[in-house]
């Protein structure tokens, strides 16, 4: 054991730490969105992890407030402890995440995270009836990014392409079928993961392309990764929202395809975990021990093993493996404050993108959300907050 290991009876004192931790942290931040008007949103600095309250629910650049992921965590974290300044913030950001929806095209598949982790979670916190409806609305606007010709959904309005974890961004679509909604959006879903098999977003080794483009009738044109090392390169968080996409769709209903896709993937995400257990950013960047791992893929991919070992895949290999990394993040990648440090935004094929301190770090919306999902789903296990067909809608 290296000197730093967390011993296996130590690991639910941190867990119970890092709710704490991210509770506290919460405060002072929940106190200031129930103070600002109600046009103004949370908008991350994904430098220091810090917020500011500002007017419009979307930039008007290509950018994005990532409100959705606050609001998931407020209310998981207040269903975990039971604190109502927690509640109400993440109430007051799911009600302004619906008006801002309201008479809005969809052109970014962001969207459908604030309207899975705000609305539908919501929802499922709390029962409120205004905020199932305001969930229906807003996966029925995602549709917006519905190419028809195609048969699949774009990642932005801006791009004939879509990505690995374009399926995460709609989950509503699944969501809605299992709460009483029409099936028929679910099953364009469906039809959108197989066509992005057929179409090599996993490879044959069972690791993922992040990144096809395509023509007017379908057909892929080229594939890159848009924050990978190189054009194809297996960028590591692209790995980790390809078995969160897939594992959501098996959890929403039966398909012999997808279901061999994702043994496919977790094997490889599997047979490659780093040592430590965290990610490395891009398998195929040789640096790996020069630049930051990436803290925010490793709990999507945490995560999504417990959900494969629950579906009967591996499941002694994932239930171990999710463990291991969890040990690592709680103890050495989460701040006084319950902030997840040491993501990365990636580089561009190579090339530092955006507002990045890559190659050093940044605090990550993703990351900071699923470790308050992994938190739930480790503290709460029976809980059904995260199911997409009731038993009643499956029976």
């Amino acid at each position: 054991m290296r000197p730093d290991a967390v011993p296996d009876g130590v690991i639910d004192e941190l867990r119970r730490e890092a709710v704490q931790a991210c509770v506290a942290g919460a405060a002072p931040l929940c106190r200031r969105i129930l103070a600002a008007p109600a046009d103004h949103f949370p908008q991350l600095d994904t430098r220091s992890g810090n917020y500011a309250l500002v007017r419009g629910y979307l930039p008007a650049d290509r950018g994005f407030r990532w409100a959705g992921f606050l609001a998931g965590r407020l209310w998981l974290l207040h269903d975990l402890g039971g604190d109502l300044l927690l509640r109400e913030a993440a109430l007051a950001l799911a009600r302004r995440i619906g008006q801002g929806l309201q008479g809005l095209r969809i052109d970014r598949g962001n969207v459908g995270f604030d309207v899975y982790h705000g609305l539908c979670l919501g929802y499922e916190i709390t029962g409120r009836a205004e905020l199932r409806e305001l969930a229906f609305t807003g996966a029925n606007a995602l549709e917006d990014l519905r190419s028809e010709s195609a048969g699949v959904y774009r990642q932005n309005g801006w791009m004939d392409a879509f990505v690995s974890e374009t399926p995460a961004c709609l989950l509503p679509l699944l969501w809605t079928r299992g709460h009483g909604g029409p099936g028929a959006a679910a099953g364009r879903l469906r039809a959108h993961v197989l066509r992005s098999l057929d179409g090599g977003m996993l490879r044959a080794d069972g690791s993922v392309q992040h990144r096809l483009h395509f023509a007017a009738d379908g057909r892929i044109t080229e594939a890159d990764t848009s924050q990978g090392h190189r054009p194809d390169s297996t960028w590591g968080r692209a790995q980790a929202w390809m078995l969160h996409s897939l594992a959501a769709c098996l959890e929403a209903f039966p398909d012999a395809r997808i279901q061999e896709a994702f043994e496919r993937a977790v094997r490889w995400y599997l047979d490659r975990l780093p040592g430590d257990g965290v990610l490395y950013y891009d398998y195929d960047d040789s640096r790996h021990d020069e630049i930051p791992r990436d803290s925010c893929g490793t709990l999507i991919g945490a995560v999504a093993l417990l959900r494969a070992a629950r579906l009967g895949v591996m499941p002694e290999a994932c239930t171990q493996a999710a463990l291991h990394s969890e040990r690592e993040l709680l103890a050495h990648y989460l701040s006084p404050g319950g902030v997840v440090l040491h993501g990365s935004w990636g580089a561009g094929e190579g090339r530092t993108r955006w507002n990045s301190l890559f190659p050093r770090q940044d605090v990550m919306p993703y990351g900071n959300y699923w470790i308050a999902e992994l938190l739930h789903r480790r503290l709460r296990p029976d809980s059904t907050a995260f199911d997409f067909a009731p038993a009643a809608a499956t029976a």
